[in-house]
């Protein structure tokens, strides 16, 4: 019953944020944001408990900007369900560390 109730949602850890989100029978589409000082690239994105649904990119994400990520799911996603699973972003810092991940959660019914 719980499940029934929650809204959907998007939660990143602190350093970058999930501002808008969907999911439909081809994939999940996150738009996310960096509101940290330092310029970023995105290398990927996946999910813990969907390995079809996995996203290799090369976008950047510089301070203070926000992009749009089109995850696609190999096998499709059933309309009407529910998405529940753990998120890793995947992302270099511009001049810094690389393979960084940012680890979150996401709850999404498919449309």
């Amino acid at each position: 019953k719980p499940q029934q109730i929650l809204g959907q949602n998007c939660i990143l850890s602190p350093g970058l944020n999930c501002k808008s989100y969907k999911a439909d029978t081809a994939g999940i589409t996150l738009l996310i944001e960096n509101p940290g000082a330092k310029d970023l690239t995105v290398t990927g994105v996946n999910f813990t408990n969907h390995a079809a649904c996995a996203l290799s990119a090369t976008q950047s994400l510089t301070s203070g900007s926000s992009a749009t990520f089109t995850i696609p799911c190999t096998g499709g996603l059933s309309s009407g369900s529910q998405f529940r699973d753990d998120v890793r972003v995947v992302y270099d810092e511009t001049d810094g560390l690389t393979g960084l991940v940012n680890a979150g959660t996401v709850f999404l019914r498919v449309s």
